[in-house]
């Protein structure tokens, strides 16, 4: 039998994230920061993925953006 060595996952205390449940289009806004330059958004429905498409706007994003809290 060969035994390996693998990296185990661990937290980087570096990524800052910020969230919000956005309770008019059921769906939690994630957004994960690594760098100045470097960021993540994530729109994670509740259910539908649809009715969340159809929402996709630039005011909806800066709503998202300007109520995020850190999570």
């Amino acid at each position: 039998m060969t035994s390996v060595e693998v990296v185990m996952m661990f937290r980087d205390d570096s990524l800052e994230v910020m969230m919000l449940y956005d309770t008019d289009r059921l769906a939690t806004v994630v957004r994960q920061t690594q760098s100045e330059r470097l960021a993540s958004l994530l729109l994670l429905p509740k259910s539908e993925l649809q009715p969340l498409e159809d929402c996709l706007s630039d005011s909806r994003m800066s709503f998202w953006l300007s109520n995020l809290k850190p999570g």
